[in-house]
């Protein structure tokens, strides 16, 4: 059963005539064809083509009713409202109307400048993490070249001592074959009952320990 709705002088029409004879006004003000306005509905909506024969078919003597999708698509690149259509009345009244408007901006351009913000966060902390991965791969690389350097260094040190060893050794002997065996008063091997000094104190010295 169709629809009908009531005119200001009386009478009534049906809903989709009405409807179709307000988008021509438009249509024929606007100074657009069919296919103008297939085009501007793929644009506005995002449809890769819209079909130029629905528009025909809408626009049609013989159409009697199309899918409130169509209606709606075409009604909206028109600029006509189906609220109106209806009957269908606002709310908010006008001052109601532009305090909402105003609420609703300024919520717009706050959230947008929250969406800033996060997004500010976000690129800190990547470059943060950025850092740390980096400081993560320079730590390793430390370690790796400290344990080289140690395994490098180690056989070094323990020459190093075994020369000091040596060489302490060494002079350990030089000492007491050179100055200790031929002092008898002072020294490690020094004998208050021995005397006679050089070749002689060593040779008594000797005789001593031996």
């Amino acid at each position: 059963m169709s629809q009908n709705v009531l005119l200001e002088e009386g009478g009534s029409i049906n809903v989709h005539t009405r409807i179709k004879d307000m988008c021509k006004a438009a249509r024929n003000k606007m100074g657009l064809t069919n296919q103008d306005i297939s085009n501007l509905i793929s644009e506005r909506f995002g449809f890769e083509e819209f079909s130029v024969n629905t528009v025909n078919n809408f626009f049609s003597e013989r159409s009697k009713a199309t899918t409130i999708y169509t209606t709606g698509y075409i009604c909206a690149v028109l600029n006509i409202s189906i609220d109106a259509v209806f009957g269908i009345e606002n709310e908010f009244s006008s001052d109601e109307e532009s305090e909402f408007v105003r609420q609703l901006s300024e919520l717009k351009v706050e959230l947008r400048f929250k969406e800033q913000e996060v997004r500010n966060l976000e690129e800190r902390l990547q470059e943060k993490e950025q850092r740390i991965e980096q400081a993560h791969i320079a730590l390793e690389h430390y370690r790796k070249e400290s344990a080289n350097n140690r395994r490098k260094v180690q056989p070094w040190v323990f020459m190093s001592i075994l020369i000091l060893l040596i060489c302490a050794v060494v002079f350990i002997l030089v000492y007491l074959v050179a100055f200790d065996l031929g002092n008898p008063h002072y020294g490690i091997l020094s004998r208050t009952d021995v005397t006679g000094s050089g070749v002689e104190g060593i040779a008594n010295t000797l005789k001593y320990y031996l």
